[in-house]
């Protein structure tokens, strides 16, 4: 199970990714392994570490939390985790 996080670079900065040709956002995958690439990993059920908090623009959860065993701990791990651009902002499904 992961978790969307993306970061929206400054209006006029490019990234260093094919996707920013197209206008596209960095899109990083947050789960509890890097078995599928996934970066940053991270568990849900234990609290966000430091170097993490506010560090997205958009954390987009499509259903993973409800698949938490701690899904107060999963809620508060997304809260944390948005904070880029404009404070930050959640999608969930």
């Amino acid at each position: 199970m992961n978790c969307g996080l993306v970061h929206i670079p400054p209006k006029g900065e490019l990234i260093d990714q094919p996707q920013a040709v197209l206008a596209y956002p960095k899109l990083e995958a947050m789960d509890f392994t890097a078995q599928e690439g996934a970066a940053p990993v991270h568990d849900l059920n234990l609290p966000l570490r430091p170097e993490l908090h506010g560090r997205f623009d958009v954390v987009i959860d499509g259903g993973t939390t409800e698949h938490i065993f701690h899904i107060g701990t999963a809620l508060d791990t997304c809260h944390q985790a948005e904070g880029g651009r404009d404070k930050g902002n959640r999608i969930s499904e």
